[in-house]
C-alpha cells in the first residue's frame, strides 16, 4: 500500500470514527430533537443543498471571503515591504498588528456593530484578522531573502518582472502560504461569526443564526460542517497553488551581441567609510587611485579586512562610494561574489541558464549549461538541486554562471575556493582560453599563490594610511 493509500484510508477511518461516536452521543443522550442522529443529520444535509438559497448564501460568504483574503494580501505585502526596510519602521508597525491580534473577535464584532452597516462587518473581520499573520509572515520571508540573490538579479540585469518571478516571489512563497493557510482558517470562521451577529442579506452565517432561532438543532448543525468543508476545500486550493513556479521565459531569436571593450578601469582618489557597531566610522581607505589595462588579466591581493571584496563591488556598482571617481567605462559586468549564491528553487541546470533569459533562445541556453557543466566536471548535473551539492560543487556551478553571463568584465571575488588542485588547473585553463576568444577584461581577488601566478599584473590593496595611496 502506497503512502497516498494509506493517508486516504486514514482519513475515511478518521471520520467513520466521529461519525459514530456522533450516533453514539445521540444514543445515549436519548432527545433527538436536541442531539440528532447521523441520519438526521445527512437527511438535513440533503435538503440544504437542494434548497434554492444554498448557493447564495455560500456565494456571498465565499465572496466576501476572497475580497477579505485579497485586500489583506495587498496590505500585507505593503505593510511587510515596509518593515524591511528598516529596524525603526518595523518597530514603528509592529505594535499596531499586535493589537489587531491581541483584541477579542467579539470586541471588534460589537464595535463594528456600531459604526459599520451590517454588509460590510464579515469583509472588515477577514481584514481585521488575516493582516496581522500575513504580514508578520511575509515579512520573515523578506527578512530571510538572501543578499547575495539580490545582488545577482542586480547584476545580471533582471527587469522587475523577472525579479519578482524568479527572486522574490520564490523566496517569499513558503511564508507567503504558510500565512494565507493559517489566515484563512482564522478569517473564515471571523467571516461567520460576523454574518452571525451583523445579519447581512445572505450569508452561511445568516443560516446559522436562523436554525438556531427555530432551534433546528439538524440544520445548525449541516450548515457549520458545510463551513467546515468549505474552510477545508480553501486550504486544500492554497496549497495545490503553493505548489506552482514560474518557468524560464526566454527571448527567442533576439540576442545581445556584445562588442569587445577596450577602454582601462580607473580609481580616482576614491574613499569609502564603514559604519561599525555603536556607529563609529572606520575608513576603510582614503583616496586610493589606480589603473587597470583594457585588456588582460589582473588579481588583486592585500591582507584581510583591507577592502579587496569592496573594491570589486565598487566596480560592479553594489557598493557606493564616499568620493572620488570610479570609470569602468561601457563595459558589461559579470560578477561572482565570494560565496556561491545558488537559487534553492532551482536546479543547477536552471541556475545555469538564469543569466541567458534575455540572450539566447531556450534551446541555445540548455546547450551552453549541458557544455560548461562538462568543462566543470560536472557532467549530468543539471537535474540536481542546490542542497545536493558540496561546498566546492556550489562553487563550481557559481562559476560557470558567471562565465555564462554575456559581459566584457569579470569580476570575481576567490573563484576558484574549495576545488580541488586537478580540477582548478582545468578551469583555469579554460577561464584563460574563454577570456582570450573573447576580448575579457578579468579582474580578480585571490590569496592563492598559484591563482595569482595566471594574472597579468597585480593590485595589492594597503592598509589605510593618512596619506594618499596611488597604486598603478
Amino acid at each position: 500500500m502506497s503512502a497516498k493509500v494509506k493517508i486516504y484510508v486514514a482519513v475515511i477511518c478518521s471520520c467513520l470514527t466521529l461519525l459514530a461516536g456522533w450516533q453514539w452521543l445521540s444514543i445515549t443522550m436519548g432527545n433527538p430533537h436536541l442531539f440528532p442522529g447521523v441520519f438526521s443529520l445527512f437527511s438535513s444535509f440533503y435538503d440544504i443543498v437542494i434548497s434554492p438559497f444554498f448557493f447564495d448564501a455560500i456565494f456571498f460568504t465565499f465572496i466576501r471571503g476572497l475580497a477579505g483574503m485579497g485586500v489583506s494580501l495587498v496590505v500585507s505585502v505593503f505593510l511587510a515591504r515596509v518593515m524591511s526596510y528598516g529596524i525603526f519602521l518595523k518597530a514603528y508597525i509592529q505594535p499596531f498588528l499586535s493589537l489587531l491580534r491581541s483584541i477579542p473577535v467579539i470586541s471588534f464584532i460589537l464595535l463594528f456593530l456600531i459604526w459599520l452597516r451590517p454588509g460590510y462587518i464579515p469583509f472588515v473581520m477577514a481584514l481585521v484578522t488575516m493582516v496581522p499573520i500575513l504580514t508578520e509572515n511575509i515579512e520573515t520571508g523578506y527578512r530571510n531573502l538572501s543578499p547575495g540573490i539580490v545582488e545577482f538579479s542586480t547584476i545580471f540585469g533582471m527587469n522587475r518582472g523577472r525579479r519578482f518571478k524568479y527572486v522574490v516571489y520564490p523566496a517569499l512563497r513558503p511564508y507567503l502560504f504558510s500565512g494565507l493557510v493559517s489566515a484563512s482558517g482564522i478569517g473564515w470562521k471571523a467571516i461567520i461569526i460576523g454574518e452571525v451577529l451583523a445579519q447581512p442579506q445572505w450569508g452561511i452565517g445568516v443560516a446559522i443564526k436562523e436554525a438556531h432561532g427555530f432551534i433546528e438543532i439538524p440544520e445548525l448543525v449541516s450548515w457549520t460542517i458545510i463551513a467546515v468543508l468549505l474552510s477545508y476545500l480553501i486550504e486544500i486550493c492554497l496549497r495545490r497553488i503553493s505548489c506552482y513556479t514560474f518557468p524560464l521565459r526566454f527571448k527567442i531569436n533576439r540576442k545581445n551581441v556584445l562588442i569587445p571593450v577596450y577602454s582601462a578601469i580607473t580609481f580616482e582618489n576614491v574613499s569609502k567609510t564603514y559604519e561599525r557597531v555603536k556607529h563609529e566610522p572606520h575608513l576603510l581607505f582614503e583616496n586610493i587611485s589606480f589603473t587597470i589595462p583594457p585588456d588582460g588579466v589582473c588579481c588583486i591581493t592585500g591582507a584581510s579586512g583591507v577592502g579587496k571584496t569592496t573594491v570589486l563591488k565598487m566596480l560592479s556598482g553594489l557598493e557606493k562610494i564616499d568620493s572620488g571617481k570610479i570609470n569602468t567605462g561601457n563595459h558589461r559586468i559579470s560578477y561572482l561574489p565570494q560565496h556561491p549564491c545558488l537559487f534553492p528553487w532551482f536546479t543547477v541546470g536552471e541556475n545555469l541558464m538564469l543569466p541567458l533569459l534575455g540572450s539566447y533562445t531556450e534551446s541555445e541556453a540548455v546547450r551552453m549549461s549541458t557544455e560548461i557543466l562538462k568543462r566543470m566536471d560536472l557532467e549530468g548535473y543539471g537535474n540536481r538541486m542546490p542542497d545536493t551539492l558540496s561546498g566546492g560543487e556550489k562553487q563550481r556551478v557559481a562559476l560557470a554562471r558567471a562565465l555564462l553571463y554575456p559581459s566584457t568584465l569579470w569580476l570575481f571575488d576567490e573563484p576558484f575556493t574549495g576545488i580541488d588542485e586537478e580540477c582548478k588547473k582545468k578551469i583555469i585553463k579554460y577561464i584563460t582560453d574563454l577570456r582570450k576568444e573573447r576580448s575579457i577584461l578579468f579582474i580578480y581577488v585571490s590569496h592563492d599563490t598559484d591563482e595569482k601566478d595566471i594574472a597579468g599584473f597585480q593590485i595589492e590593496i594597503p592598509f589605510h594610511k593618512k596619506e594618499n595611496n596611488n597604486i598603478i
